[in-house]
């Protein structure tokens, strides 16, 4: 149960609740999924390993592809400035 008395609105409250819930639905629901059409919790675990390993992988090649630089506020501050340069040519 998350802490309801920070959200400040009931409503709001409950959507981790029924997002955490959702999920563990999906979670099951995969894990039958993937054991039939693996066989076993055993090759299911092997397959997770794997998929895994091979996304750390990817991470490591695609790291040095990008600064992971915050790109959000620039983005917004340009489409400001450009808002504002056509209102003011508007003007």
């Amino acid at each position: 149960m998350h802490d309801r008395a920070g959200a400040g609105d009931d409503l709001a409250a409950v959507f981790p609740d029924s997002h955490w819930a959702d999920e563990v639905l999906h979670a099951q629901i995969g894990r039958r999924w993937l054991v039939s059409e693996l066989g076993d919790m055993e090759r299911m675990r092997m397959a997770s390993e794997a998929a895994t390993a091979n996304w750390a992988m990817a991470l490591e090649e695609l790291r040095p592809l990008s600064a992971q630089q915050e790109w959000w506020p620039t983005f917004f501050d340009d489409l400001r400035a450009r808002r504002a340069a056509s209102q003011s040519a508007l003007a």
